[in-house]
């Protein structure tokens, strides 16, 4: 659901470049963001630079293009020290989904 979700969405924002995901990039994307959820690192592309990973150039252009998805509501972040504050926020509905 996720993946026809994104190629909808991008369609529309990319009109003269869809970008087609399959399912494995959008598991390696969610990999990455769980983990950047739990470390303190600024930006996907810092933490591929950090770790060497950033290699094939059409995977870092599928990345960038995946920069489009989001899973929870930026507005509603409680940051880091405050009351309510969820380390996993950004992942948090699908966490959620998970029986």
């Amino acid at each position: 659901m996720i993946v026809e979700q994104y190629n909808w969405k991008v369609i529309q924002i990319l009109v003269n470049k869809p970008a087609h995901i399959k399912k494995e990039e959008m598991e390696q994307l969610i990999d990455i963001v769980i983990f950047m959820s739990f470390c303190e690192t600024t930006s996907i592309k810092t933490l591929l630079e950090s770790i060497h990973i950033a290699t094939s150039s059409k995977w870092c252009n599928n990345m960038q293009e995946m920069g489009i998805l989001h899973l929870n509501d930026n507005t509603k972040f409680i940051p880091a020290g405050k009351g309510g504050h969820d380390k996993v926020f950004k992942v948090r509905p699908m966490i959620d989904r998970i029986p």
